[in-house]
């Protein structure tokens, strides 16, 4: 049996490992093998760095015994807010040796993300850089670190590691001895991964080994993807996706990955070009950027496969990669449930729908969870192997499951006959501004604590290049006075982090309301579209 404060039984672990998707191996298991057939091809590329998959071994030993030295065990929660750097692909492989349960972090959350997330995790380690992007982590533990009892230890990847902290670089240097492992159980959870949603906490999606292997055995021999792939990953690593095809991956198929830290889009056609890159999965500003780029066209990239998701895909935007060449389709998924539709078909299928779904089980019910038809839109519910198995808040299972086991996404839709999927809108509410869940909920409450602020809504405004785009509705207290300035210095004073400021105010006189006194949001969402002249975000 797995780990305590999930929704794993007996009963579907029995279901899914004799029906042959959990096959109860672990990352290191696909790894050994690699090292045996290939130790010495290139296995990351960050930067000035190329590290070979005997190299990548070789640190892996001296990481997961200098951390077992330090009282890493089966269970041990170790969080890191790192970059997309070589370190992240040593320090996944290590912890999972390990068994311990590795809470990957974005690295745009700051002190407000941050302190919910190490808390209620309980990690006992934190892994940061110094310094990323202009933003110094270091300090920004030694101003939350007293209020986290859970937390014994923090590990800095840099030059600058203060007294009372241990350094990254010295723990990889090692001493060359190797680790005693303890027997883990490939249902114990391996992965708490961190994502925003209607509440205004963000939720902690709890994988195992089984379902996060079963996924990449699934969807690399779907993709065609094998030991001569190169995988180019500019989406964060602390993502599901980034985490998936950038950590796991290339230890499981001995494929290449090429990492990206800073997104630019020009830097990465040439590093693909020059990388040979040949396939990603990344959220649509970054497909939009790579197609879009003003010296696209000379760049060779004859054959490139890009799996879209994450954000809303225009259709438009899926046929300029098929017109260049590229084979690109939208997929449909989340943390919680990674990929439930694959993309396959011609152009219009490719473009027109959300993929197909593939290894779920899926349907579309009303709003009292009753099955709908084909073509008719309602919720989609899914159950399936690569299903989270539950929140680290068990409180927010009993609204994510029914009795039957299904997931219910939260996402509106419909279901062709030939197992197709459109998303039509959102039952959740929530905004995603590239590929990033923001919880409409907290910022709403944080705007509600402002003096001059009577009543607030928040809601998506479609944004060309993002998706979407946080746009803030306020009716205020009579002879108050807010622009938008005031209300984002009022917010940051919150640590919001800056993804989430509104980045449009508009004041108004009185909301539009339902007879039972709810803001139709729907309406606001159809004025902002209106004022900026775009198609309104669909729900």
């Amino acid at each position: 049996m797995g780990q305590k404060g999930t929704i794993l039984t007996r009963a579907l672990i029995d279901n899914y490992t004799q029906g042959g998707f959990w096959q109860d191996q672990f990352l290191f298991d696909f790894f050994q093998k690699i090292l045996e057939r290939t130790p010495d091809k290139v296995a990351v590329v960050d930067r000035d760095y190329r590290l070979t998959f005997r190299e990548i071994g070789r640190l892996a030993n001296n990481l997961t015994t200098s951390l077992q030295k330090l009282g890493i065990r089966r269970g041990s929660v170790v969080a890191f807010e790192l970059p997309n750097w070589y370190h992240t692909v040593v320090l996944n492989l290590a912890l999972t040796r390990l068994g311990a349960l590795i809470n990957p972090i974005v690295p745009i959350y700051k002190e407000r993300e941050v302190s919910f997330i190490l808390k209620q995790a309980k990690a006992e380690v934190f892994i940061i850089p110094d310094t990323f992007r202009n933003f110094n982590y270091v300090e920004m533990v030694e101003k939350i670190k007293p209020n986290l009892p859970d937390l014994k230890r923090v590990i800095v990847l840099g030059a600058r590691v203060p007294k009372g902290m241990t350094s990254l670089e010295s723990l990889l240097e090692g001493d060359g001895s190797l680790p005693e492992l303890e027997k883990i159980d490939p249902n114990d959870v391996k992965l708490l991964l961190y994502t925003s949603g209607t509440t205004a906490e963000p939720k902690g999606v709890q994988h195992t080994h089984n379902t996060l292997v079963y996924t990449m055995l699934n969807d690399s021999g779907h993709w065609g993807v094998n030991q001569d792939t190169v995988v180019f990953m500019p989406s964060p690593v602390t993502h599901i996706s980034g985490y998936a095809w950038a950590l796991e991956i290339p230890l499981i198929i001995g494929c290449g990955v090429v990492l990206m830290d800073i997104w630019n889009a020009e830097k990465g056609l040439e590093l693909m070009e020059k990388e040979k890159c040949t396939f990603t999965v990344a959220a649509t500003p970054f497909l939009q950027g790579l197609l879009h780029s003003p010296n696209f066209s000379r760049h060779k990239i004859p054959s490139f496969l890009f799996v879209c998701g994450g954000a809303y895909i225009p259709p438009e935007l899926i046929k300029e990669g098929w017109a260049v060449g590229w084979r690109t389709y939208r997929v449909y998924g989340s943390t919680e449930a990674p990929t439930i539709t694959l993309g396959r078909g011609s152009i219009e299928k490719a473009s027109e729908t959300d993929g197909f779904v593939k290894s779920y089980e899926c349907r579309i019910v009303d709003f009292d969870n009753r099955p709908l038809p084909y073509g008719q839109e309602g919720e989609i519910v899914a159950k399936g192997p690569k299903t989270f198995v539950g929140y680290k808040n068990p409180a927010l299972n009993e609204d994510s499951f029914d009795d039957e086991g299904w997931f219910h996404t939260g996402d509106i839709g419909r279901l062709s006959a030939d197992g197709y999927i459109e998303i039509t809108g959102r039952k959740k509410d929530i905004i995603i501004r590239g590929g990033e869940n923001i919880s409409v909920k907290e910022i709403e409450d944080l705007i509600h604590l402002h003096p001059s602020v009577e009543t607030a809504a928040v809601v998506a405004m479609p944004d060309a290049a993002l998706g979407e785009k946080v746009c803030a509705y306020v009716k205020l207290r009579k002879g108050a006075s807010l622009d938008s300035k005031g209300l984002n210095d009022f917010l940051s004073s919150y640590m919001l982090a800056k993804q989430k400021l509104p980045e449009r105010v508009e004041v108004i006189e009185e909301f539009p309301m339902t007879p039972s006194g709810k803001i139709k949001k729907h309406e606001l969402r159809k004025d902002i579209a209106d004022k900026l002249g775009l198609p309104p975000v669909r729900i």
